[in-house]
């Protein structure tokens, strides 16, 4: 079964999504808050069974069923891009459906953090002065940012006082910043520092503060990194912060 979401329905999807992934779902409640009406939802006999799709292309798929995966999996167009967060068991299946554009992509296994104030560190380089970026400081997040964000993202977000920086010598030499922001839930992002400045601690002193700050307009902060960034998980951990989810993303056409 197929069709948009029903406004009568959020609140159930909701749970369900929150009691499966415990904070991996934090950012897929954003997406409901921002966007209930362009919601779809593939579905089971029941909610335990769905797959979600947020803005036409990003792909939750809920489920335990071997049968039911390859069932949802026909219903996607096979020729459209698609961002897949799920369980690292459906890998192959899905993997089968929508071949990579290159042969030795395999997605990454992406994991979630957060932290709570009974389990944040408080750090703070004593040598760092954190500074709000100003508009000036944008085309350089922009110059050396991924190219899924785009220039006009970024330049909203350090326009409305959501990045922080670190300078040296008036050079701003490492910087972050925050994703999205829903009722409960903040996710920090942009992480950057400079190659020739890396290893003193800047990135650790960066997110004590936004973090600090998050905890406390009484919202949760979480932070996604990949298992093979070492660095960010030995940052994210040393401020308390804990595993609370591990997922497979894949990005297929995109």
């Amino acid at each position: 079964m197929t069709r948009k979401l029903h406004p009568r329905q959020y609140s159930k999807v909701e749970s369900l999504l929150f009691n499966l992934l415990d904070a991996a779902s934090l950012e897929w409640l954003y997406y409901f808050e921002a966007a209930r009406d362009k919601i779809v939802v593939y579905r089971g006999k029941s909610f335990k069974d769905c797959m979600l799709v947020f803005g036409e292309i990003n792909v939750l798929i809920v489920t335990d069923s071997q049968a039911i995966l390859e069932d949802f999996l026909k219903k996607l167009d096979a020729a459209k891009g698609y961002g897949f967060r799920c369980p690292e068991w459906m890998a192959p299946t899905i993997m089968e459906k929508f071949p990579p554009k290159e042969a030795d992509y395999k997605g990454i296994v992406l994991l979630t953090y957060s932290s709570g104030e009974d389990e944040f560190v408080k750090y703070s380089g004593v040598q760092h002065v954190v500074r709000v970026l100003s508009e000036d400081d944008a085309n350089e997040v922009i110059a050396y940012s991924s190219h899924h964000w785009s220039p006009v993202f970024i330049r909203e977000k350090v326009k409305k006082g959501v990045f922080y920086g670190i300078y040296q010598a008036n050079e701003l030499i490492s910087w972050l910043g925050t994703i999205w922001e829903s009722k409960i839930a903040c996710e920090i992002g942009f992480a950057f520092t400079k190659e020739r400045h890396r290893g003193k601690g800047l990135m650790k002193t960066l997110t004590s503060v936004v973090t600090e700050k998050i905890l406390q307009d009484r919202k949760i902060p979480i932070l996604h990194t990949i298992e093979t960034n070492t660095p960010a998980i030995r940052v994210a951990e040393s401020l308390g912060y804990n595993l609370r989810a591990r997922e497979w993303a894949y990005f297929y056409n995109l």
